[in-house]
């Protein structure tokens, strides 16, 4: 089990705390400064296992997977009958940090138990805010362009390059050799916050859910942030299922949840699992307050 704490603190537990059979690691977030933890059972401390300092002149975002993540499958099966098997990490954690004298901004991706970095991605010329997601083996990133004066999202995918020993993942295990897949495309809009529906069992095709500034939110369905969409399907790419490349992500009318109503500062959205597999549920908070469903594939099981 793998936790991250964006403020310096200490932990206790009873002599008689049972974590030999779950070890707890924990990471700790202290200026530009990032420390993992270890849990001692059997003096109940602490002690550090690995730091290392981001540079840039200040941390714009941290994130890390929700740990009742749910992952329906461990690998992408493609149109040509091959399979691409995800790096399903829940250990791992995004870090957005901005350079304003040297105008970029850094993605790195760490894995809270080892301290390896998993990712790292500089865009130059960008500039924050920066809105981070992290779930099953993708990262979603929204940034805004200072070079061409636009917003955009990008979207990382993360796949393993031989197929997984094991059907449990563990971070002590051996080093594990990734690929990453990357496209970024145009948002019209920025921000305030950034979201992904969560289902019980994870069969339903996942949706983003960008809370725009001006006080609406969108669903965004997943397949169109897919860094694997041709700008010519092939016979196999229609066979998957892949949608055919375009620079930018357009939002219908019918794709908002707010429909016509305005939310006053949005602050963050959370989202939650339901008893249907379909339906998942979610609630924005900020000077507003706003509650509903969320359907990506419509209520298939009603």
């Amino acid at each position: 089990l793998s936790l991250f704490l964006s403020l310096s603190l200490s932990l206790s537990f009873p002599p008689h705390s049972s974590l030999a059979s779950v070890p707890l690691f924990f990471t700790v977030l202290n200026g530009q400064t990032l420390t993992g933890y270890k849990v001692v059972e059997a003096s109940s401390t602490v002690e550090e296992t690995w730091s290392t300092h981001v540079r840039g002149d200040s941390v714009l975002s941290v994130v890390s997977k929700d740990q009742n993540d749910a992952v329906y499958s461990q690998g992408r099966a493609l149109g040509d009958r091959s399979v691409l098997h995800k790096y399903i990490n829940p250990n791992v954690m995004a870090v957005a940090v901005e350079s304003t004298d040297k105008g970029h901004v850094d993605i790195l991706v760490y894995d809270m138990v080892t301290g390896e970095q998993v990712y790292f991605s500089r865009h130059k010329q960008y500039s924050g805010p920066a809105h981070v997601l992290l779930s099953e083996n993708w990262l979603v990133y929204h940034l805004w362009n200072s070079k061409l004066r636009r917003y955009e999202v990008t979207v990382v995918e993360f796949y393993l390059d031989t197929p997984p020993k094991a059907s449990e993942f563990s971070s002590l295990a051996s080093q594990y050799k990734i690929s990453t897949l990357q496209q970024s495309y145009i948002s019209i809009s920025p921000l305030n916050s950034l979201e992904t529906t969560t289902t019980l069992r994870s069969i339903t095709n996942r949706a983003i859910l960008f809370a725009e500034t001006g006080g609406r939110i969108a669903v965004v369905p997943k397949a169109l942030l897919d860094p694997r969409r041709p700008a010519k399907p092939t016979a196999a790419d229609k066979m998957e299922g892949l949608l055919p490349y375009t620079p930018q992500i357009v939002v219908p009318p019918i794709s908002y949840l707010t429909f016509n109503k305005t939310l006053m500062d949005i602050r963050g959205m959370t989202t939650g699992v339901t008893g249907l597999e379909s339906t998942s549920i979610l609630f924005s908070y900020g000077t507003d307050l706003f509650f509903t469903r969320v359907t990506p594939a419509k209520t298939f099981d009603m």
